[in-house]
């Protein structure tokens, strides 16, 4: 479950990067990165001619509450498992989204790396609500006591 948090925090932190590079024009781009909160800006850079106008500024306030809500899964998921499965509905969205833009681009090579790494962040999500899972069964199971042997009982 630790992974799967971390994973959220580098998803997070990676994307915020991301937006910050479409921001200060930078042609550099991070792996590990939420694709749809960057392309909604990207694409708004896009039409703005490669600046940052209107439609990138946009793209970007419309990408910020999707990142919000990664930052809101990874806050309370330490508290309450369930926000695994949300930040894993969020992310499966995101990936439905890659695999639309890459059939669009049809750039499946290219993304070789992207796709194994949304692939890695859906397991370790899907691992940490399985596991947060059995945790919960087990806190849910009476605990054996031990049993209090009498000595003088056996003799």
């Amino acid at each position: 479950m630790k992974t799967a948090r971390y994973n959220l925090l580098v998803l997070i932190i990676f994307t915020v990067l991301n937006l910050v590079m479409i921001l200060v024009q930078s042609d550099t781009y991070f792996l590990f990165s939420a694709t749809i909160p960057y392309y909604l800006t990207f694409f708004g850079y896009m039409f703005d001619h490669y600046t940052v106008g209107t439609y990138a500024l946009t793209g970007m306030v419309l990408a910020v509450p999707l990142v919000l809500a990664y930052v809101a899964c990874w806050l309370l998921c330490k508290r309450d498992s369930r926000w695994y499965t949300v930040a894993l509905v969020l992310f499966a969205v995101d990936c439905l989204a890659l695999l639309g833009l890459l059939i669009m681009t049809g750039n499946f090579g290219g993304a070789l790396f992207d796709i194994l790494i949304h692939g890695w962040i859906m397991v370790s999500l899907v691992k940490a609500i399985s596991a947060a899972k059995k945790l919960q069964a087990m806190e849910s199971t009476p605990e054996l006591s031990d049993p209090q042997v009498d000595f003088d009982e056996i003799l």
